[in-house]
């Protein structure tokens, strides 16, 4: 599995990232900045238009806080709750330590971005 940084303002995340068309895909993407939209299970932004981040579909039936998904193929997901998702998700990775997630993301307006850790 590959780590990449989930920034958002001063404070960074670790995520490991799977291995999988959809996450291959969104690596090249990356560094990727978005605004993080609440929505019940977690955030959403919509990715790069024209974009669309395909893979194998596996229905995956649980998500737990800190998974980082695709849905539909065009949007970008990280969870905070528990989630058992009717649309086609494909998770891509994990972020560690998601208990203060949801904190960071309200009062840095949303604004994520995805990149390489800096070594």
């Amino acid at each position: 599995m590959m780590k990449i940084a989930v920034k958002t303002g001063c404070k960074y995340f670790e995520a490991e990232i799977y291995r999988n068309d959809a996450s291959k895909k969104f690596l090249r993407m990356l560094p990727l900045s978005v605004k993080l939209e609440k929505d019940a299970p977690g955030y959403f932004s919509p990715i790069a238009e024209g974009e669309r981040l395909t893979g194998r579909i596996r229905k995956h039936r649980n998500f737990t806080p800190g998974d980082i998904a695709i849905c539909n193929g065009i949007s970008v997901s990280i969870f905070v709750e528990q989630f058992t998702p009717k649309e086609h998700f494909i998770k891509v990775g994990h972020i560690r330590n998601p208990e203060i997630l949801e904190s960071m993301f309200e009062k840095n307006e949303g604004i994520v971005t995805f990149d390489f850790i800096d070594e």
